[in-house]
């Protein structure tokens, strides 16, 4: 899968960045792919129940514009994504707190 070999290069890149003496410069990455796959493949762990459709219209084609907002699920907090492409604001809540926990320390160091 392209998205995956690009992260594996781009997960290199930053590391060779990180090992070079750039004074007061500190490069992370964060793989937001694969957390997502894991809470797709693991709804539980992370709060939700579903993840093989969206919470907008029927959840299985539209997006966007296209998502009638008029039919949507009683809690958009159970779903992975909001409509069949973007994920729901608890799923973007979720990378944040992880970001907040991992990188942010990397770069500040402690």
């Amino acid at each position: 899968m392209d998205s995956v070999a690009f992260n594996i290069k781009l997960q290199g890149l930053a590391s060779r960045l990180e090992n070079q003496d750039l004074q007061n410069v500190k490069v992370a990455y964060y793989d937001t792919y694969s957390t997502l796959l894991d809470m797709i493949n693991n709804p539980a762990k992370y709060g939700y129940e579903q993840t093989l459709k969206g919470c907008c219209g029927s959840g299985l084609f539209e997006f966007g514009l296209s998502c009638n907002v008029t039919t949507t699920c009683p809690d958009a907090s159970k779903y992975v994504f909001w409509d069949a492409v973007h994920p729901t604001l608890q799923v973007y809540s979720n990378l944040a707190n992880i970001a907040q926990e991992t990188v942010i320390p990397h770069v500040l160091g402690y």
